[in-house]
């Protein structure tokens, strides 16, 4: 009963420190680039900052410093949102990704302990081919810091607004090969507290070989029923059942009991997608997965040195090819 109880009283207790504690931030705006529905035909049309429609919501004059539930926003479901592209210097966007690459996914943590967070996200994503972030926002730095980054090409997709603190929440990809289609996705269910849903990114890209790369960075729904976060799991079926080439699903799932981690391998299974262990995985709680199908992980580790976050790093080297 133990190992029940004490994982949710953790997780609840997590939650409370987190909303009185967050503080305020910056202000700071996204952009909407809306998916193409035709996946595969057309790549994502990337308009000057002059043009692209900024998102309508009004932000508050007077910062808060607490994390006030009233003070989320819901954010439209289906809006991608394209966050940055470069066009000169460092980290020269590729037409295709190598057939063997490096995925590291991370749940940041809100960036909340800024330093130590920014040396770490430097040095992920100067080895990284494809960086997956959930709890990620967007405030008016946002823009600057990953223009240090090595990655060329990053799109967000939102869960909420948070007007208290001047945020954009969700989950944010950055990669060093063009991403040719985003869609974004939300959960139905909300969480119980804080009333916003979690955040879905879904991509495709081209393979060296020439075959298409699925790619999604997933949040999972965390303080509900484990059936709500096999309705968030299942939104994805329809694109898994239909997609011609490899793909690779990471993220931050919450599998925090022995019921959610069922779900898991359970839609895991009816989707052929294999479920990699890290070599080094002695997690007491094993939130953060990665799961593949047609594409070989040749090392999986945690990255256990990154301490600026509540999760640490997954790193894994792929090979993908039917």
């Amino acid at each position: 009963m133990n190992k029940i109880v004490l994982p949710i009283f953790l997780a609840i207790t997590k939650l409370v420190f987190s909303v009185l504690v967050f503080l305020p931030r910056g202000n700071g705006q996204l952009f909407l680039s809306f998916p193409n529905p035709h996946w595969g035909t057309q790549p994502h049309e990337v308009l000057p900052d002059s043009q692209r429609p900024c998102f309508p919501w009004p932000v508050d004059k007077q910062p808060s410093r607490l994390w006030l539930f009233s003070d989320f926003k819901s954010i439209p479901k289906g809006s991608a949102l394209h966050v940055l592209q470069k066009e000169n210097g460092s980290g020269m966007l590729s037409p295709v990704l190598p057939s063997t690459f490096r995925l590291v996914s991370w749940n940041m943590q809100k960036q909340n302990h800024f330093i130590e967070w920014f040396h770490n996200f430097k040095t992920l994503t100067a080895t990284a081919d494809l960086f997956l972030a959930q709890e990620a926002i967007w405030e008016n730095t946002t823009a600057d810091l990953l223009q240090q980054s090595e990655l060329p090409q990053w799109v967000m997709g939102v869960s909420f607004y948070d007007k208290g603190n001047k945020t954009y929440n969700g989950v944010m990809t950055g990669s060093r090969a063009q991403i040719l289609h985003s869609e974004s996705m939300q959960t139905n269910r909300l969480e119980p507290l804080t009333k916003t849903p979690k955040a879905i990114l879904i991509h495709q890209l081209q393979l060296a070989n020439g075959q298409p790369l699925l790619v999604i960075n997933l949040h999972g729904i965390n303080f509900t029923r484990s059936k709500h976060l096999r309705n968030e799991l299942e939104q994805l079926n329809p694109i898994l059942l239909v997609f011609p080439g490899p793909v690779v699903v990471a993220g931050d799932f919450n599998t925090w009991n022995p019921w959610r981690k069922e779900v898991l391998q359970t839609w895991a299974t009816q989707n052929l997608l294999v479920t990699w262990t890290p070599k080094n995985d002695n997690r007491y709680f094993k939130l953060d997965h990665l799961l593949t199908r047609y594409c070989e992980v040749m090392d999986l580790q945690i990255l256990k040195e990154v301490q600026s976050s509540d999760h640490h790093p997954l790193q894994a080297d792929l090979r993908c090819q039917m």
